[in-house]
């Protein structure tokens, strides 16, 4: 009975401080794209996004009052500046092609919006992460189905972010499959306990999007259809290693890969014409 309102206070704690960071993020960016940037440093989209992936780092640690483990800091945590990071990524370079009329401006701020829920429901869903690697909580469940579709959100900022630098394309490419593959790998980790079945299955996902990449790469010069077809693949494969343990018929699978073939053909259909 003692324990049950210190648990409900620490909780009203963590909510507050979650939106408190979410506001400072959401808004920073937000004022330093509009009346900046306040430093020559962060005209730099990479650096930008690298930066404030490190405030969600700290940010998170804060948000727990210090209170980590071996899990949180090796998997949670990194998956959540992976999160932030891409979405900073994609809307830095986004309007850093599009910016400058009133109508852009409204349009941005409505994309803000979408970004502060986004990043304020990464926080939330980390933290029940976060609580259950000590106990379990019946929210676990709710939490795994949100970041599994936000990890795939997160795929095409990146695959969008990456791809729209002004960098050589092979350059762009590295550091992408770097991300795609532990982006997989923390994904899976909510669903799997072995570490070496996480490697496993995220090396066959991973295999098939580096495959879709190339080739997209070589037959589209549209980043916005290559990264949609990116993230279409990555809900699709890793949501296979995913049911598994749902034991999906051989019908859920062909409907999984005549999915994939409508995606592919339509992705190259309207790159080319």
């Amino acid at each position: 009975m003692i324990a049950e309102p210190s648990q409900k206070k620490e909780d009203s704690v963590k909510k507050g401080k979650i939106l408190l960071l979410t506001l400072f993020i959401s808004f920073s960016f937000f004022f330093n794209k509009n009346l900046g940037p306040f430093y020559p440093i962060l005209d730099n989209s990479f650096v930008l996004a690298t930066i404030y992936g490190a405030i969600s780092a700290f940010g998170f640690i804060w948000i727990l009052s210090f209170k980590v483990n071996m899990r949180i800091l090796t998997l949670i945590l990194p998956q959540v500046v992976f999160i932030i990071f891409s979405q900073i990524l994609f809307l830095d370079l986004f309007f850093e092609q599009t910016f400058g009329r009133v109508y852009e401006t409204i349009l941005m701020f409505t994309l803000l919006v979408v970004f502060f829920l986004l990043t304020h429901t990464v926080l939330l869903t980390s933290n029940v992460f976060a609580v259950s690697s000590f106990r379990k909580i019946p929210l676990e469940a709710v939490a795994k189905t949100t970041i599994y579709i936000i990890s795939s959100l997160s795929i095409f900022f990146a695959t969008y972010g990456f791809l729209s630098l002004p960098i050589p394309t092979i350059f762009a490419i590295i550091p992408l499959l770097i991300f795609y593959f532990f982006s997989i790998v923390f994904l899976l980790s909510h669903f799997y306990l072995e570490i070496s079945t996480v490697f496993s299955n995220a090396l066959l996902a991973f295999w098939s999007l580096f495959l879709i990449l190339v080739g997209a790469i070589l037959f589209s010069s549209r980043v916005e259809f290559v990264a949609l077809l990116l993230t279409m693949v990555f809900y699709f494969s890793v949501g296979l290693f995913i049911s598994k343990r749902e034991q999906i018929s051989s019908l859920k699978i062909l409907e999984y890969l005549f999915i994939l073939i409508l995606i592919v053909f339509f992705t190259f259909y309207f790159s080319l014409f």
